[in-house]
């Protein structure tokens, strides 16, 4: 009987302390949310050891990666978690800004338009400031700088309404190029600086 009462117990205190196991996503993003970006990405590096095959944590680790300015791994995070199941919207939002920071303009509006079209109105939960506007001055730029001075008019009249341009001249090109750049300058939360 006392075997029982002592077997039953150990697997009482094994079940507490699974529950209280450390969540290194959760703790990787309070992190990443207060600034601490070195231990952001040292708990979200052992939740990726732990679990390398969840979306979530690959999303997290390309926007650690991002902001440390480490563009090639957060690339690779978000190019390895787009292909694995429930990916979050902030994965194709985050790997707009990097591939456009790359200068990967088309890839990169690709990946806004799939947020957009997922959460038109997305806001970035872990940092003050950075929303569905942020996805629409890159895709802007993005089209700017393909030379799309149509499609790029079109999302910034989207942001924009009262704006105009003749996209036809160059006085027009340049309106447009100098209203992107006070729509970007107005969010200093901005992932990354301009590509």
């Amino acid at each position: 009987m006392n075997r029982l009462i002592i077997l039953c117990m150990a697997g009482f205190l094994c079940a507490c302390g699974e529950s209280k196991k450390k969540n290194y996503l959760e703790e990787g993003w309070n992190a990443f949310a207060q600034g601490d970006y070195a231990q952001a990405l040292l708990e979200l590096q052992t939740a990726k050891l732990k679990n390398p095959n969840d979306s979530k944590i690959r999303t997290a680790l390309g926007w650690t990666y991002m902001r440390l300015d480490s563009l090639e791994p957060a690339d690779m995070e978000f190019a390895e978690g787009s292909v694995l199941s429930e990916a979050p919207v902030d994965l194709a939002a985050g790997w707009s800004f990097v591939l456009a920071a790359n200068h990967n303009y088309a890839a990169s509006n690709i990946q806004a338009a799939q947020a957009l079209t997922v959460d038109p109105d997305w806001v970035f939960l872990y940092a003050d400031g950075i929303d569905h506007h942020d996805i629409r001055v890159v895709k802007a730029e993005n089209h700017f700088l393909l030379g799309e001075f149509a499609l790029s008019l079109n999302e910034i009249q989207i942001l924009n309404s009262d704006f105009n341009a003749d996209i036809n001249t160059a006085t027009g090109r340049s309106q447009l190029a100098s209203e992107i750049e006070r729509l970007r300058s107005l969010n200093k939360s901005m992932p990354l600086g301009k590509p």
